[in-house]
């Protein structure tokens, strides 16, 4: 067995270990994620060449801005824009969540998730 200096005892050894697993694999704080207490309609939606889905809603409801986005890199983004085009076709309102990574950044802040009810 190889030496366990410089700890005295091997439960030193064991206890020195089990901290260092449970502080790397802790989870970084995350910002809160802003989510809507209001719903609105949406007025506008605007697909760009670049992949980016921008819509527009007819009340600040979040962030302290009307427009939003869709970004054309997050994994979900064909299913939100589903989401969108049917609350729009529909004149349904919406709520919105804006990204944990982001969070509020005015106008065209990134949206985590849309809700239609």
């Amino acid at each position: 067995m190889k030496s366990l200096a410089p700890f005295k005892t091997a439960s030193a050894w064991f206890n020195a270990v089990a901290t260092a697993v449970v502080l790397s694999t802790a989870v970084p704080k995350v910002m809160g994620t802003p989510v809507s207490l209001e719903s609105a309609k949406i007025i506008e939606v605007r697909p760009y060449v670049s992949g980016a889905i921008y819509l527009t809603l007819d009340a600040q409801v979040l962030c302290d801005t009307t427009v939003f986005m869709v970004d054309n890199l997050a994994p979900g983004r064909d299913q939100m824009y589903s989401a969108v085009l049917a609350a729009f076709m529909a004149g349904k309102s919406i709520f919105v969540e804006a990204s944990t990574d982001t969070g509020c950044s005015g106008w065209g802040t990134k949206l985590q998730s849309v809700y239609v009810r």
